[in-house]
């Protein structure tokens, strides 16, 4: 297996997650996947890995970055709209 790729179960044990966590890393981009040579399998990029394993140690959990948001007066959703005009937002 080529160094940069990673089993499911490798990937668990380094981020210390259960399967359902890392779908929905998979399913929001977070994490990539290769198709695994029997086909039936997916392997994972090491540095989509290593990257979310860097943030989960370093990131503040998401309740304490929505509070400081709020209490800083900036937006808290990321949004696509440039402009809210009489006749709907412009994106």
């Amino acid at each position: 297996m080529q160094k940069d790729l990673m089993t499911r179960n490798e990937v668990l044990e380094i981020l210390n997650i259960k399967q359902d966590t890392l779908y929905v890393y998979v399913s929001r981009g977070f994490i990539k996947t290769a198709p695994h040579p029997d086909g039936r399998k997916s392997l994972y990029f090491r540095a989509n890995v290593e990257r979310v394993r860097s943030c989960k140690r370093g990131c503040p959990p998401q309740s304490a970055t929505a509070e400081s948001t709020m209490h800083w007066g900036a937006p808290v959703v990321t949004s696509a709209i440039t402009q809210i005009t009489a006749g709907g937002p412009i994106y």
